[in-house]
């Protein structure tokens, strides 16, 4: 048998607390109590004892007092899904770049030989072809939709004819001609102005500006999150400062209750009341600690990292108190500054964009073309490109072509599944309009509500606290009994708890509504959205 199983067994004489079936040790009814007493007591030491170690021995580290302004630079640093979220606005961005550079020069080589032989007719001889090209050309498509290009091509050839009836070819003609073409090919219909052609650009951009929005609006949340966590975290501290003062009083009450006892002031079941109270509150105590230690937990997860935040805690300082404005004033900010509202007034950017060019492809066609070509031709290279370049022999084309379909029911179903876009677009914005409009004045309630809470939980306090003195007053004058001592503690207690709630209730509240503003964000991470 333990030492601890002894204590909690034996009674003052030493003897054993129950006695045997033969009859023996039979003790009475004061050391029973005595011992009923005492073994509550050491349970409740021992549940400490065996409790306490396990929550401090769960994460080694040494404890750590977190600031607000470190909780937010460790968001934005470590946090994956903010990661994610700066991903996707790098990836618009680069999008954005992608489309910028639709209309680049193009540089184009190539080069080829040829040889054909053909029968001559009437005869058994053929005649032949023998051709090497090369050539060159940049073009360009411009934002207007128009396609240049120029183009410089030199050729050898060579003639000759061959018989089967004897070992011998005619070598009939060499020479070099050399070609310099510009063409221009103009659409007027499908494919006409900058409108059509740098649609895609414009819409990346409003996709990079959609997903910077969306950045700041998951940013938001999440620092909204994170100070939530911390001022729960801190209402958990405090609550352990409670529960700690509670139990430091029934501790020293029940020692001066058992003083009573052995001076014969006070009976075995009154002091028993004492001991049951410390019981209580040692286990309030280690479900207040229990729960600070899940309150840091959940903030180490919110920040992204969980595994250092086993011994975070928070200063003392309460927050301060915040002067609601009025409605009108924060629906009016709301609907100007909401991340969630930016977010959606982009999608209808972008739906409108895409309603410009909606069935573009589906239009008729009706392009321009047009090319000069300057030629020259002799026996030897050089002067077939001096003549080239005199514009001795120069060729010019300009045609028209249209081409359209004889059905238009593409044509209309694509803009009218644009129009669709829009006004789905539009319908989503009105709905978080009046979401926001709901939730804010919600908001302000909870928080005009917490208000309320927090200055009558203080006035309980007040008269909680004066009853509790008049209690233990009246006890030590023996006109109160120990439950009247404890019942009046106790509402001391579940004030100063229901005070500290309100504390909380009442910040979280102005942090959904500064969230909701936009103001939060500006205040905490100004830059949030920005290249990172």
């Amino acid at each position: 048998m333990s030492r601890l199983q002894a204590a909690m067994l034996a009674d003052r004489s030493g003897r054993p607390a129950c006695a045997s079936y033969d009859g023996t040790a039979i003790p009475s009814r004061r050391s029973t109590r005595r011992a009923c007493g005492r073994y509550c007591s050491m349970l409740a030491l021992g549940l400490a004892l065996l409790a306490i170690p396990s929550l401090g021995l769960a994460q080694s580290g040494s404890a750590r007092v977190v600031t607000r302004d470190w909780l937010v630079s460790t968001l934005l640093a470590r946090s994956p899904a903010l990661n994610v979220s700066a991903l996707e606005v790098a990836q618009a961005r680069e999008g954005t770049r992608l489309q910028a550079g639709q209309f680049p020069y193009t540089f184009e080589a190539d080069a080829g030989y040829t040889r054909r032989r053909t029968p001559v007719l009437g005869t058994s001889a053929t005649s032949g072809n023998d051709s090497y090209v090369v050539g060159a050309q940049i073009s360009r498509t411009y934002p207007s939709g128009t396609t240049a290009t120029i183009r410089a091509e030199g050729e050898r050839f060579s003639s000759s004819r061959a018989s089967t009836s004897a070992a011998f070819t005619n070598q009939l003609g060499q020479g070099y001609q050399a070609t310099l073409r510009a063409t221009v090919n103009q659409p007027l219909l499908q494919g006409y102005g900058a409108t059509v052609n740098e649609a895609g650009w414009r819409a990346a951009k409003i996709n990079e500006e959609r997903a910077r929005k969306a950045y700041r609006r998951d940013t938001s949340e999440a620092v909204r999150d994170v100070l939530s966590a911390y001022w729960e975290l801190w209402y958990a501290g405090r609550a352990i400062e409670v529960q700690e003062d509670a139990l430091d009083l029934a501790t020293a009450q029940q020692r001066d209750a058992d003083a009573r006892v052995e001076r014969g002031a006070m009976s075995p079941a009154d002091a028993l009341k004492f001991r049951t109270q410390v019981a209580t509150l040692t286990e309030s105590l280690l479900n207040a600690k229990a729960n600070e230690t899940e309150q840091a937990l959940e903030l180490g997860r919110l920040v992204g990292t969980p595994e250092q935040a086993y011994h975070w805690h928070t200063d003392t300082t309460p927050p301060e108190a915040v002067t609601l404005p009025p409605r009108a004033q924060v629906l009016s900010k709301v609907l100007q500054q909401s991340p969630s509202i930016g977010e959606l007034e982009q999608a209808i950017r972008l739906a409108v964009e895409q309603r410009r060019t909606a069935g573009e492809q589906y239009r008729p066609t009706l392009d321009v073309q047009g090319w000069v070509e300057a030629n020259g031709l002799d026996t030897r290279p050089a002067p077939a490109v001096g003549q080239v370049g005199r514009l001795g022999a120069v060729s010019v084309f300009g045609g028209v072509t249209y081409q359209t379909t004889l059905d238009t029911q593409r044509l209309r179903a694509a803009r009218a599944q644009a129009d669709y876009q829009i006004q789905i677009a539009r319908g989503n914005l009105d709905t978080v309009v009046q979401q926001l409009q709901s939730s804010v004045s919600q908001m302000l309630l909870a928080a005009e509500q917490a208000n309320v809470s927090y200055e009558a939980a203080n006035k309980t306090l007040e008269v909680a606290t004066q009853q509790a003195q008049n209690e233990r007053q009246r006890f030590v004058l023996g006109a109160a009994t120990p439950l009247d001592v404890q019942v009046a503690e106790d509402a001391v207690r579940q004030a100063q708890l229901r005070v500290l709630r309100a504390t909380v209730d009442r910040v979280r509240a102005w942090l959904n509504l500064s969230h909701q503003t936009g103001e939060l964000l500006a205040r905490h991470a100004p830059n949030a959205g920005a290249d990172r």
